[in-house]
């Protein structure tokens, strides 16, 4: 009888940690493009109706109160894991975090590590589920 209790219990606790590892893959997000990274969702409004009402134009540079970055395809790629996590929504903007590891060689045996942690806000729509 405790065998069969014992037996039972781990059954339910392997399909629980199933389960939650299968809702923990929508956690694992990357920048689908180049992106704009704001300080908030109203700067990433703002800096996309900026960047529409003057097509070509460089967006990087605002004005010299620019709240927003471009984050390019170089550093997409240095995009360490977890990638990128979603800490909070606000309709189709969401607020991420993701970490960037620099690497700079001085010589054969002098380097440098930075490992830089980027947050701020972007359109939900400018990620996508990375594919493990």
């Amino acid at each position: 009888m405790i065998r069969i209790g014992l037996t039972a219990l781990a059954g339910v606790l392997v399909a629980t940690a199933a389960v939650a590892a299968q809702d923990n893959e929508d956690d694992f997000k990357t920048f689908a493009h180049e992106s704009l990274l704001c300080d908030g969702p109203a700067a990433y409004d703002e800096a996309l109706a900026k960047d529409q009402a003057s097509p070509g134009s460089d967006i990087s540079v605002l004005d010299s109160g620019a709240r927003c970055m471009w984050v390019n395809g170089e550093q997409i790629e240095d995009i360490e894991a977890p990638w990128v996590l979603v800490l909070e929504k606000q309709g189709d903007k969401v607020k991420v975090q993701y970490v960037v590891e620099n690497y700079t060689k001085y010589s054969d045996i002098h380097n440098k590590v930075e490992l830089v942690r980027y947050t701020g806000w972007t359109a939900e729509s400018n990620l996508e589920h990375v594919i493990h």
